[in-house]
């Protein structure tokens, strides 16, 4: 042990929690956490997946009118996928890895729902010809 190491530790020790006092700081649930009260309160109830999803998408240093703009296209994105199930699958199996912005992420989803569309229909136009 180095001869300061010891007067280090009972630095931190001073300045640590006194008894009694809390010693962790403040732990957030899925709905406690901001960005999911605000979008709440724009949508209405959230489903744990949906709440999992906002909170995913959201990078943790927005403010003024980037974080404005950041929940609105959150609550676009909620309604289309919950009224569009093709586009919900995609935008959770991409959701997870994704760093870009929330409409580059539908517009993913509208082209892969369009390219399935299509080779559904050129299987059907296939089989009739």
């Amino acid at each position: 042990m180095r001869p300061g190491s010891a007067v280090a530790v009972e630095a931190v020790w001073a300045v640590g929690p006194q008894e009694g006092e809390a010693t962790m700081g403040e732990t957030l649930t899925l709905d406690d956490a901001p960005i999911v009260r605000e979008v709440r309160g724009l949508v209405g109830a959230l489903t744990d997946d949906e709440a999992a999803l906002v909170r995913t998408l959201t990078p943790p240093d927005l403010d003024g009118p980037t974080l404005t703009r950041h929940l609105f296209e959150l609550v676009n994105l909620l309604s289309t996928i919950r009224y569009d199930e093709a586009m919900a699958e995609y935008v959770y199996g991409v959701a997870p890895e994704w760093d870009g912005d929330i409409d580059v992420l539908l517009l993913g989803a509208r082209v892969s729902k369009v390219m399935v569309e299509c080779e559904m229909a050129r299987a059907v136009v296939g089989r009739a010809a």
